[in-house]
Order: structure tokens, then sequence, then C-alpha cells
């Protein structure tokens, strides 16, 4: 949770040596917390890296799926698609949301 360009997920898939198949969801609303509209990134384009990231892991045999949206909403959608006992691992990304008071809601 928290996935921006990508790049933990994409650590986390070269870093692999768990799991034959891996399986990823990475979630964020890729609408930036308060330090990016201030410094005027456009998140749009951040999306869009991500995107790009992602596809490029699905040559090494990882699964990406994007979820665009709030945490709470993504797990409910996760939970209610069956994947209630599909998480070895799960990384979420605080520091960010403390820092824009939104947080995460589980």
């Amino acid at each position: 949770m928290g996935s921006y360009e990508g790049a933990s997920a994409c650590y986390l898939i070269d870093a692999n040596k768990w799991h034959d198949e891996l399986e990823m969801f990475c979630v964020d609303t890729w609408e930036g917390g308060a330090e990016h509209q201030s410094n005027g990134v456009n998140m749009r384009s951040v999306e869009e890296r991500f995107v790009s990231l992602a596809c490029s892991q699905a040559a090494k045999g990882a699964s990406v799926t994007k979820l665009k949206g709030t945490s709470d909403l993504a797990l409910s959608k996760l939970l209610n698609e069956g994947h209630a006992s599909s998480f070895d691992f799960i990384y979420v990304v605080g520091i960010q949301a403390l820092q824009s008071g939104r947080g995460y809601r589980f």
C-alpha cells in the first residue's frame, strides 16, 4: 500500500527467492499527498511510470495487479474476491500517510 512509481514492488520482485510464482497487489490512490501537491508533482505521470514498471516485471514471471483507491476499499475488494488467505507479506508505506495526515484505514 503506497506504490507511487513502483520501486519497492520492483525491488521485492527482483529479490524474490521464496516463490516461483509471485502475485503482487499494489494499492495507491495516485493522488499524491500535500508534499506532492505543494511541489507540483504530476501524479498522472507518476502513475504512468508505475504502470510501465509493473508491465516490465511481468517479463520476470511476476503478476502485478494495480488497485487504484484507498487501502480500505482495496482490501474489501480483495477479500470479496477470495483473497482472505492469499497474503504471505504486506508492505505498507506508513510514513507518507503520517506526513499527509490522512493515514491508511484497515
